[in-house]
């Protein structure tokens, strides 16, 4: 009895380790509805866009390198796959990346910032808290809702969204340099978000840590794959 309990053990960290995102949920249905909220548009305008520089300044950096000393193939290096690693790279995982924009949002200088206005709502007990199971072991840490040009989300859409928008990307690459077509590529990309038994709604992402299936993270990521 102890081998199979030892598989099963190892089985369970492996898919942990595997997991592209700690699973994080908002409470939306509690949120005061006479008060105003700050609107962090133009900071996630820079955010994202010093991002992209920087990665863009790492990928020229690596071509410059293997033009003069030849350490990579300059033409891999000027891929569609470099430059997505190189600005991925820019963010921190998910889970630090959630945590990080939970802390900024919620901190005395941010509020200092927004005199009057909600920075970010995160109740102590949630909604949520309430009507699922509380011995779930896979229960989703909550995160605060904010507010980007007009549109009230969880900070766990960003996190998911560059954590999750490389995979799909990667995905729909692999999917073209095996022969398929863009459409192919494109459904073979939202497979992932919608029938992997680790990634997707259906699986350690949605209903397993979260007891909820939603597919804002998908269709995010999927406009952008398509514009």
């Amino acid at each position: 009895m102890k081998r199979p309990i030892q598989y099963c053990f190892a089985l369970l960290t492996l898919a942990a380790a595997a997991l592209p995102a700690a699973a994080h949920e908002t409470d939306q249905f509690t949120i005061p509805p006479s008060r105003e909220f700050a609107d962090y548009g133009p900071y996630f305008n820079s955010w994202v866009y010093a991002a992209i520089e920087r990665g863009v300044e790492k990928t020229n950096s690596k071509i410059k390198m293997a033009s003069e000393r030849r350490f990579w193939d300059v033409e891999q290096m000027q891929s569609p796959d470099e430059i997505a690693r190189s600005v991925n790279s820019q963010f921190p995982s998910a889970l630090f990346l959630i945590e990080g924009l939970d802390k900024m949002a919620l901190s005395p200088q941010t509020r200092e910032q927004y005199p009057g206005r909600i920075t970010g709502y995160k109740p102590d007990r949630g909604v949520r808290k309430y009507v699922e199971l509380p011995l779930n072991p896979f229960n989703a840490w909550g995160c605060a809702t904010i507010k980007v040009y007009d549109v009230y989300l969880g900070t766990d859409k960003l996190g998911h969204f560059v954590d999750m928008g490389i995979h799909y990307f990667r995905a729909y690459r692999m999917a073209i340099r095996d022969g398929r077509s863009e459409e192919e590529a494109i459904r073979r990309a939202l497979h992932l978000g919608t029938h992997d038994p680790i990634m997707s709604e259906r699986g350690l992402l949605g209903l397993g840590t979260a007891g909820a299936y939603s597919n804002a993270d998908l269709v995010a990521n999927y406009m952008g794959m398509v514009f």
